[in-house]
């Protein structure tokens, strides 16, 4: 992953249950990094938790891995894994549409891409345990696989009270990529309804939103 942050909290669970310290190496031309954990008891463990832990292609389909474990975990417990998941495998973009005096843009919050189906019912009781309703969809091109994904504003909101995504992960793909995810987030909230002379205008008026810009820049660009 790309991440340091996400690596770092990896690292700092390992060391804290069992005691071994991860190294994190930077993959300077992928501009990314790895933290690999040599660890036999937690192999075991994961592995006696879900069984598809550590298996790929036809093998993975038989037996996808699971987070039946996370949801017998109490209310705490679930709210920072849905923010881990969400950190790691969700997004944030937009849709752009006409309308009379210009174009709006809609949010869309989603988790995962082609997750086995079984992986993607537990994640959406995950969320809905933590108040955050999603829907499922599916590519179909990928049949026995799917995703979560919300248009719901109220959505939003309440994945921002819940702490939103974990502060330092970012967006890795399209016209906002190299944003923060929590900043765009928060420019998806505080711009809803707000209409736009064109798309490009949008998605400039979100990435100003969602950068550490000061106040009074953000102030005076909500009264133009």
């Amino acid at each position: 992953g790309k991440d340091l942050v996400l690596h770092r909290i990896f690292a700092g669970l390992a060391y804290s249950i069992y005691n071994a310290y991860p190294a994190t190496v930077s993959i300077t031309s992928r501009g990314s990094y790895v933290t690999q954990l040599y660890n036999k008891a937690a192999v075991i463990e994961l592995r006696e938790h879900s069984q598809g832990f550590s298996q790929r292609g036809v093998e993975r389909n038989e037996c996808p891995p699971t987070i039946g474990y996370v949801l017998e975990g109490g209310r705490g417990v679930r709210v920072e894994a849905g923010r881990l998941l969400m950190s790691t495998a969700g997004w944030i973009t937009f849709s752009f549409t006409a309308c009379q005096s210009g174009v709006r843009a809609h949010p869309r919050l989603g988790l995962g891409s082609v997750m086995p189906e079984p992986l993607v019912d537990e994640c959406r009781e995950l969320m809905s345990g933590i108040s955050l309703q999603m829907d499922t969809n599916s590519d179909s091109r990928y049949p026995g696989t799917g995703f979560l994904v919300t248009c719901d504003p109220e959505a939003l909101t309440q994945f921002e009270g819940l702490g939103g995504f974990i502060e330092g992960t970012s967006v890795k793909k399209g016209a906002f990529a190299g944003m923060e995810k929590n900043g765009l987030l928060r420019s998806a909230i505080s711009l809803q309804g707000r209409i736009y002379s064109c798309k490009e205008e949008a998605q400039q008026f979100l990435k100003c939103f969602g950068d550490e810009i000061s106040l009074d820049t953000k102030l005076y660009m909500n009264r133009i």
